[in-house]
């Protein structure tokens, strides 16, 4: 009986299809199939879903969000003489590398670091003209996307 699934197409229960890979199931066993393409959480520390560890990148993104706050912190302490910013960019900053030693776990530390830092330095770049008021150009903004189209061509190129 074929499984359906949005990204794979119709796939035979129980085989997986030409692309499947073993995984670990939950409770440590090793299968393929139904659960795999439902994006089951497994015994081996990520969520898959086609082949994708969907954890890995989600504690990625929260990595990005917290060296974010972590940098804006930095800002907002005045070179450290700020008690309340002081301590949110240490405790944001302990966070974001905690989360990206996770994240690394499942995504390749070349994409994870490109991403983490890719991402986070162009959102503290939109970030400084918004809040800070730093300089506004256009020339500005294109090398900011030039930064995120860089980190998407990093990931595209290394799909497997």
């Amino acid at each position: 009986k074929p499984v359906s699934s949005p990204d794979v197409g119709q796939i035979p229960e129980g085989t997986g299809g030409p692309r499947a890979r073993l995984w670990c199931a939950p409770g440590g066993r090793r299968g393929r199939g139904r659960e795999r393409l439902r994006g089951a959480a497994d015994g081996c520390g990520g969520w898959h879903l086609g082949g994708a560890h969907m954890q890995g990148w989600f504690v990625l993104m929260v990595a990005i969000v917290f060296e974010i706050v972590g940098t804006t912190c930095m800002k907002l302490s005045d070179g450290f003489e700020r008690v309340g910013p002081t301590i949110g960019l240490i405790v944001a900053y302990g966070i974001s590398f905690g989360a990206l030693t996770l994240a690394i776990k499942t995504v390749d530390v070349g994409v994870a670091y490109a991403v983490w830092s890719g991402l986070g330095t162009a959102a503290i770049a939109a970030i400084g003209m918004v809040m800070f008021g730093e300089p506004f150009s256009y020339l500005r903004v294109f090398w900011i996307g030039v930064i995120v189209a860089g980190v998407v061509g990093l990931q595209l190129s290394s799909v497997r």
